[in-house]
């Protein structure tokens, strides 16, 4: 009898010793510290090397009460990021970017420059708060320039670093300078939208390779600027890209006002992809958005700007864009006296792209000997040019544009069509 009940029972008696309970598995599992877990991604890619590993533990304590932060402070601790505080304080501008340029060149020894200029240059809107700082840097024989933008509320502009760069970039040196952001705590009372909670009386610089940018680019805490440094153009293929757009046709003469106030910009700026050119050139790029952000007139404001920037070949006036359903707009023009209609499904996000060959067919149909073509796509984003006929294998053969693809490109369409009706 004894025995029978042994053989009953031990199974039960088996699962109440072997099995943990729920307390006893969540006391098993380890606990993960995303803060360590950070410090020690940015160590594996050679930072923070020069603290001990019982220090280390320390300064993790310490810095990672700091939610917004620490990470940072942590990095000023073990000598790889410079903090600079950028505030006037009664200093004129001149002497506060000279001490920039100094501190950097003491700590990076390459980027140590023989000479700074600042000059200010007057707001054209007559504001009386915001201008632009021309900052002139010499290594060596080799001048570099750029405008920067200064305000009553931001006196220094972060992306003075950038300037630093392109001497890097025309070098060859495989370091590049990144911009750290810090966070104000208090900066309702202080600043205003455009400056959110960016810090502005103190910025971090910190100086890495192209595995390092690649790594510390993901860690959201540490606010790196997201901009891909190696990505930046140097100076001679900056004068490349403008050579081969003075080829194409699209300037009729080099010496063009608008055309000399371009390449002064450009030059006096960062470009990390022929975007940021077009960019420069607005008076013949237009953007045309198919991302459902603006629910009210997008297809108004394509054909505006298309228009605008036609260079006289596409006015359309009465531009009608009537919202018809949840997803669907009625939209009407007329150009030349004919009126042009359509109805615009939106699907899964997007909006109907089919306006551009609708534009472009209503320029065939007026036999205006010219069309829209895309120079440009990037997400539900294309950038368009027009260009007339006799022009396009010129522009073509210049090798300005990577991509070009009259109205827009296939995949852009094959997008749309393929979409779910919403």
């Amino acid at each position: 009898m004894k025995l029978q009940q042994l053989i009953f029972f031990l199974p039960f008696f088996i699962l109440s010793c072997g099995t943990p309970t729920n307390n006893e598995k969540i006391n098993s599992v380890t606990h993960i510290d995303p803060f360590r877990e950070v410090v020690l991604k940015m160590r594996s890619v050679g930072l923070i090397k020069n603290i001990s590993d019982t220090k280390l533990d320390s300064l993790i304590s310490i810095y990672k009460t700091d939610s917004v932060n620490g990470l940072k402070e942590l990095l000023v601790a073990s000598g790889d990021l410079l903090k600079i505080h950028v505030r006037l304080n009664g200093r004129k501008l001149e002497q506060v970017y000279q001490n920039i340029c100094d501190t950097i060149g003491a700590k990076y020894p390459q980027l140590k420059c023989d000479e700074v200029q600042t000059s200010i240059i007057p707001s054209a809107a007559g504001l009386k708060d915001t201008d632009c700082v021309l900052i002139r840097f010499r290594f060596g024989n080799t001048w570099y320039e750029r405008q920067l933008y200064y305000s009553k509320n931001w006196e220094v502009d972060d992306f003075v670093y950038r300037l630093f760069n392109r001497m890097l970039a025309d070098s060859g040196n495989k370091l590049r300078l990144h911009l750290v952001k810090f966070t104000c705590t208090d900066c309702a009372q202080k600043q205003d939208r455009y400056m959110g909670s960016t810090d502005v009386s103190k910025y971090g610089y910190i100086m890495l390779n192209k595995m390092q940018e690649d790594s510390l680019l993901t860690i959201d805490g540490l606010q790196m600027e997201p901009e891909h440094e190696f990505s930046l153009f140097t100076s001679q293929e900056v004068d490349a890209q403008l050579k081969k757009f003075e080829a194409s046709g699209l300037v009729q003469s080099i010496g063009e006002k608008w055309y000399s106030k371009v390449k002064m910009d450009i030059h006096q700026s960062s470009i990390y992809n022929m975007q940021n050119m077009y960019e420069y050139m607005d008076t013949l790029f237009a953007q045309a958005q198919f991302d459902t952000l603006n629910d009210y007139n997008p297809y108004q404001e394509i054909l505006q700007n298309l228009s605008r920037v036609s260079r006289g070949k596409f006015i359309p006036d009465q531009i009608l864009d009537d919202i018809t359903t949840s997803t669907s707009h009625k939209v009407r023009f007329t150009f030349k006296g004919d009126g042009y209609e359509f109805d615009a499904e939106q699907k899964s996000g997007l909006y109907f792209t089919g306006i551009i060959d609708d534009v472009n067919k209503a320029l065939d149909d007026q036999k205006v000997k010219g069309a829209f073509y895309t120079v440009n796509t990037r997400d539900q984003m294309c950038t368009l040019i027009y260009i007339d006929d006799d022009k396009i294998e010129k522009v073509k053969a210049s090798g300005f544009f990577p991509e070009i693809n009259k109205g827009l490109p296939k995949e852009m369409k094959d997008r749309y069509a393929m979409a779910p009706t919403q």
